[in-house]
């Protein structure tokens, strides 16, 4: 894998997470209270980004606790190095690794998190598990947070070029060894990893033009179409036609769209 993330490592890039990570907190956090992360003393956020669940796994967690927040890509934990500054947060640490190389995860948590991470490892899964089994101490959690599917997003009414865009999506991801689908077999790796399944939710579905989900599905429009375009994935008719749609669509009482499912997962380190 390179040393960046093929969605993205730049300032655009860090606003559209903050956005994302807004959009969903209601869900994340509810995920956080039924794995009993309110009451660990030691958590690591795998693939944190910004840090934005790292900021608010240390404001869930006891004052005692420490939060570690695990990135590859340099310029992103140099950001959340600055928040934490600025915010005189003490229990935020950081840690440069890739959890796809073998050994490359330290420590001994309690608790570890991961929300649109996986997906970026379909051909490092197995030692990625392995090395977040390895940093968790016996019993410990792990909570992952991820696709089960791109496929339901779609939109009414229909438009060709709504669903244009959602298939240049998962193609985007696996043309780049990722994997929009990874929750589907999720459950089945943690338990051949050495993990016990827990529990298992979905969340997402339907949304108007007034919820939060469908804000977060037009940044992503937004975002990335002309990105889609220039790498072949959509035509620039297709661009031109869901621009269009998108507007009449965000006027539209009636319309709704379907938004990926999300699985959440939480296991326990056998």
């Amino acid at each position: 894998m390179s040393t960046d993330y093929f969605i993205g490592v730049n300032a655009l890039e860090i606003d559209r997470l903050r956005t994302q990570h807004e959009t969903w907190h209601p869900e994340t956090e509810l995920l956080w209270q039924r794995a009993g992360f309110p009451s660990m003393s030691s958590i690591v956020d795998l693939g944190c980004g910004p840090g934005f669940t790292s900021l608010d796994l240390a404001r869930i967690a006891p004052p005692t606790a420490r939060i570690t927040a695990v990135d590859k890509a340099a310029p992103y934990l140099a950001y959340l190095s600055d928040r934490v500054r600025a915010l005189a947060v003490t229990n935020v640490d950081v840690m440069h690794a890739d959890i796809s190389k073998p050994g490359s995860l330290s420590g001994s948590f309690d608790g570890a998190f991961c929300r649109w991470f996986l997906a970026f490892l379909r051909d490092d899964m197995d030692v990625a598990l392995a090395n977040i089994r390895a940093a968790l101490r016996p019993g410990g959690t792990f909570v992952a947070m991820e696709y089960l599917t791109l496929h339901s997003v779609t939109c009414s009414p229909p438009s060709a070029a709504f669903d244009a865009h959602t298939r240049a999506w998962f193609d985007f991801y696996a043309q780049h060894g990722g994997d929009s689908s990874v929750g589907a077999g999720l459950p089945p790796c943690l338990s051949s990893a050495g993990f016990t399944v827990r529990s298992v939710n979905c969340v997402g579905g339907m949304a108007d033009p007034t919820h939060r989900w469908w804000a977060w599905w037009g940044r992503l429009i937004q975002d990335f179409g002309p990105k889609f375009v220039e790498l072949g994935l959509m035509r620039p008719s297709e661009w031109a036609d869901l621009q269009r749609d998108w507007a009449a669509l965000s006027q539209d009482p009636h319309a709704f769209i379907y938004t990926p499912i999300l699985l959440q997962v939480i296991a326990e380190r056998a």
